[in-house]
């Protein structure tokens, strides 16, 4: 890389963890404001059975709610999304237009820890069957009731500001909702399509650094149909504790950390740049991963290697620079700068080190447009930027719950991410 303008031409989890945690509690006392709705014929299934007929099923939603502890990173390929939360009412149906009891119903609610492992079939093991069980709710276990299947069960592994993780049997499901956050606060106001876009966008760069780094996906088709377009089947990972965070320019964070210390991650910078400079060469910076309530805190390279080893820690960076520069290379020429991306790496039974969770999009990202880069100012970003920018104008203590946002915001951010995704793809939004 250069100082020049760019120009532009236009899971292997060590336990599923069934048992009801401290999680459970914060999740049960937490706010509606994280919600993602779950179209008709909502079901899971093992991805070696044949799909449940959703004709006579109606329609669903789905609340996840609240932040809880975290849980151990291990446990899903999404445990670097995080901050863990979730709950939920004991039944859900279509924004409060279903009839739990009824045959063409379906109901989805946190199930109680006695039915942990085991799945309830046959119209006996029905609603009123399952209701009669709700001591000791575990916030880890969903149930599905279909009429012509009885309940089926998928594990919570993980949920995220933005993400949940399901366990089903040797896999997992990564889904990824349309919540919002600014300041590590959940707001109460989905943007619709986000989920899909990122999803979409992140199969799409995973086709192009697959000779960098191995995945985690299995399939974004083998998923359960209530969340088709948003999820993706994946191997289980140990996860490696350490978010890995490469650099191409000079912001965020990273921009305070220069101007307060010339450096950033223990990485020494030349001294004259600007907000927005794009830096000789990109660096690697990484963070730890904090528990809940807490933020990430810059690590040095010697740390990282204190963490997870020397040899570990070298393989990191290389792949995450590797990742960023062909990113970048990609995008640039579509007039997108991808200015700084962080990214997460698993481990599997052998010791291969997998790229997980999402990669390269507006959320793990800095996307700027090609056309319009300066330094010495901000960048317009494609991305949730906009409202971040609004929020600021609040009378607001950045703590939750958060405000909600106004349509002309939510439709403006919407608008962003489907600008990223099709200069970057090429494709138009909704794809065909």
């Amino acid at each position: 890389m250069t100082s020049q303008e760019p120009v532009s031409s236009a899971p292997w989890a060590s336990s599923r963890g069934t048992g009801v945690n401290a999680a459970a509690h914060d999740m049960r006392a937490a706010s509606a404001a994280r919600s993602t709705v779950l179209p008709a014929g909502a079901h899971f299934t093992n991805r070696r059975r044949s799909p449940v007929p959703t004709s006579k099923v109606t329609p669903s939603s789905f609340a996840h709610t609240g932040r809880t502890g975290a849980v151990p990173a291990s446990a899903a390929t999404g445990a670097g999304t995080g901050r863990p939360g979730g709950g939920a009412p004991e039944s859900i149906t279509g924004a409060g237009t279903g009839e739990p009891g009824t045959p063409e119903s379906m109901c989805l609610r946190w199930h109680g820890r006695q039915t942990a492992r085991h799945a309830i079939s046959g119209p006996a093991a029905g609603h009123e069957g399952a209701t009669a069980r709700r001591a000791g709710w575990s916030a880890k276990l969903a149930v599905v009731s279909a009429a012509d299947r009885g309940e089926l069960i998928v594990e919570l592994v993980h949920s995220g500001k933005v993400r949940d993780v399901y366990a089903d049997g040797s896999d997992l499901i990564l889904v990824a909702s349309d919540r919002v956050s600014v300041y590590d606060v959940v707001l109460p106001t989905p943007i619709p399509d986000k989920g899909r876009i990122l999803t979409a966008l992140s199969l799409w760069w995973f086709e192009r650094l697959a000779d960098i780094a191995p995945n985690h996906v299995i399939s974004a088709i083998d998923v359960p149909a209530e969340f088709a377009g948003r999820a993706v089947r994946c191997r289980r990972l140990a996860m490696v504790p350490v978010e890995c965070i490469a650099r191409g320019y000079l912001a965020g964070g990273g921009l305070d950390s220069y101007r307060a210390t010339g450096e950033i991650s223990g990485v020494t910078l030349p001294a004259g740049l600007a907000e927005g400079s794009r830096l000789p060469e990109p660096v690697f910076t990484p963070t730890t991963k904090a528990p809940a309530g807490e933020h990430d805190e810059p690590m040095t390279f010697a740390e990282v290697a204190g963490a997870v080893g020397t040899g570990l820690a070298a393989e990191l960076r290389r792949v995450t620079l590797e990742v960023y520069r062909r990113g970048h290379g990609i995008a640039l020429p579509r007039g997108i700068v991808i200015a700084d991306t962080k990214l997460e790496f698993g481990r599997v039974p052998d010791g291969t080190l997998v790229l997980a969770d999402e990669v390269l999009t507006s959320d793990s990202s800095r996307f700027w447009p090609a056309a319009s880069w300066r330094p010495g100012r901000p960048q317009h970003a494609f991305d949730k930027q906009v409202v971040r920018d609004w929020s600021r104008t609040l009378d607001w203590d950045r703590t939750a719950p958060g405000p909600a946002i106004p349509p002309r915001i939510v439709e403006a951010t919407r608008q962003r991410y489907i600008q990223a995704y099709e200069h970057i793809t090429g494709s138009a939004w909704p794809p065909g």
